[in-house]
């Protein structure tokens, strides 16, 4: 095995692996995709079950003679859910930035993988030159050795 061949092996490993790393990246990518749709409707159900939440809540206040302690209970309650909500939205931020990340590590392993496919080719093409100047120099020792059987199995004519 030539110095050009055992180079070519490891830029084909070296492809191989820039390959497996682009796949890890595109899954990973989907999967933060998936996360950010995830939480968007877990946010959104919540923000639609707070309505009712609220409404019931201040329902229960209604129409009767309140203490002070009651009214205070329901808005610390609403604002723990106002919380809550905000969380949620929050986590949809989070999740987002991480798709974002996963996104340019994918960008950036399809890039390493199309580099590593062109160092793979351009060794493919310096093996063939190999090869072939390889070949001719074998082809052109064979048809001097030829030419020498050639010359020495003539008879002398002089």
């Amino acid at each position: 095995m030539t110095a050009f061949e055992q180079i070519l092996e490891i830029k084909q490993r070296k492809e191989d692996q820039a390959q497996t790393e682009m796949r890890a990246a595109r899954l990973a990518a989907e999967q933060a995709a998936r996360a950010v749709e995830q939480r968007r409707r877990e946010a959104e159900d919540f923000s639609r079950q707070l309505l009712v939440r609220q409404a019931a809540l201040y329902d229960g206040l209604e129409g009767k003679i309140c203490a002070r302690g009651e009214v205070d209970d329901v808005r610390d309650e609403i604002a723990r859910l106002r919380g809550h909500e905000a969380s949620l939205y929050q986590k949809i931020q989070e999740a987002e930035a991480a798709r974002v990340k996963a996104a340019e590590a994918l960008e950036k392993a399809r890039q390493a993988h199309l580099q590593s496919l062109r160092n793979v080719e351009k060794f493919h093409q310096l093996v063939s030159i190999e090869q072939a100047e390889t070949a001719a120099l074998e082809q052109a020792g064979e048809d001097k050795e030829m030419e020498e059987f050639i010359r020495l199995g003539e008879p002398a004519d002089a």
